[in-house]
Order: structure tokens, then C-alpha cells, then sequence
């Protein structure tokens, strides 16, 4: 329900995170990672379902990929991951929407 107006936002959050010239591809594989999550929740929910009651698994599903993402966006991951994978990648301005606003 409330993870439908995410796709209209993602442009905004993500796209600070790519250089102009790379930033669909990182906006799709973005998405794409979201695909892959409504891929994966039925099979963990049912696994889940299947030692605990459904509504309990939906309330684990729900409340733990919420908290994954709060986690995610508080700790600023994608610009920590960036730093040890490519720091020589890594502008003032990724994540940093002071920095675009100015610019």
C-alpha cells in the first residue's frame, strides 16, 4: 500500500548517487533491485507461514524490509559501499543534497 509511491520518488533520492552520463543504468538496476524483492518476499513469507501464522510472516516481512530500508538511507549505505568498493568514484556531492541544491 504505501510502497507505491516510492518508484515516483526514487529519481530524487538515487540520482545524486550517478554521474549524469551513468544515471538511467543506475536508476534501472535500482528498480530492478525492487523487482527482485517482490520476487523473493512470497517465497520467504512462505517459509516463514509455514512455522508461524500468516499474519505473523506478513508482519515480519513488512516491518524488516521497512527497517532495511530506514537502515539503508539513515546510514547513507550506498555512499559507504561506494567508498570501499571505487573511492576514487566518490564525489562531494553524492547523497549530499545540500551540495545539489547549491549547484
Amino acid at each position: 500500500m504505501f510502497g507505491q509511491g516510492v518508484s515516483g520518488l526514487l529519481p530524487k533520492w538515487v540520482s545524486s548517487y550517478f554521474p549524469v552520463d551513468k544515471r538511467a543504468a543506475g536508476l534501472g538496476f535500482c528498480y530492478n533491485v525492487g523487482a527482485l524483492g517482490g520476487a523473493v518476499g512470497p517465497v520467504l513469507g512462505a517459509a516463514i507461514a509455514a512455522q508461524f501464522s500468516l499474519g505473523f510472516a506478513l508482519a515480519i516481512l513488512s516491518f524488516g524490509f521497512a527497517a532495511v530500508v530506514m537502515v539503508s538511507i539513515g546510514a547513507n549505505v550506498p555512499r559507504l559501499l561506494q567508498k570501499k568498493i571505487g573511492p576514487q568514484y566518490v564525489r562531494p556531492e553524492d547523497g549530499n543534497d545540500e551540495i545539489i541544491k547549491e549547484g
